[in-house]
């Protein structure tokens, strides 16, 4: 399967819950991203926990795509890093734009579902908030609540990101 930005139908930009964009849209340099919902034989979610000094945060696993990269490979590169999975039967769900001023990029990136492909391996799941987080797996029920808890007033990317995020797990 091919993936592309953006996925439809679940599509979300920042401006959709009242993000206000500084500037025109072609100063922006874009950064593809990709994220999963990971599941394990349980039917439990894969998410990162960061220190609370880190911030409040429970990201999905996954990050940037980087250059001459396909949105497949980088997700399976990601996940591997992350969490010491390897993942099969990635299925693309919903996708989401947003920004951040400081350094004037719009953001790409698209939620996908996957499955473990066999037990984690080298390199290890981050356990021991070595780099300030730890992998956690939690249900869909735990993962909306622990997401709605954290978002107040959305003033940061970081908000922006966990709302829409949010908005997609509901919609699956």
């Amino acid at each position: 399967m091919k993936i592309s930005y953006p996925y439809l139908p679940n599509h979300f930009n920042a401006e959709d819950f009242g993000y206000v964009l500084k500037g025109d849209i072609k100063d922006y340099s874009v950064r593809p991203s990709i994220y999963v919902l990971l599941f394990n034989d349980e039917g439990k979610i894969a998410s990162i926990k960061y220190r609370e000094e880190v911030g409040r945060m429970y990201p999905l696993p996954g990050g940037g795509v980087d250059d001459g990269e396909t949105w497949e490979g980088a997700l399976m590169r990601e996940v591997k890093e992350e969490t010491g999975c390897v993942i099969k039967d990635i299925l693309p769900i919903g996708s989401f734009g947003s920004y951040t001023y400081s350094n004037m990029t719009y953001f790409q990136s698209i939620i996908c579902t996957a499955k473990l492909n066999g037990l984690p391996s080298s390199p290890k799941p981050v356990e021991d908030y070595e780099q300030g987080m730890k992998l956690l797996w939690i249900t869909k029920e735990e993962l909306i609540r622990k997401l709605e808890e954290i978002i107040g007033p959305v003033d940061t990317l970081k908000d922006y990101r966990s709302l829409m995020t949010l908005e997609i797990i509901k919609n699956i």
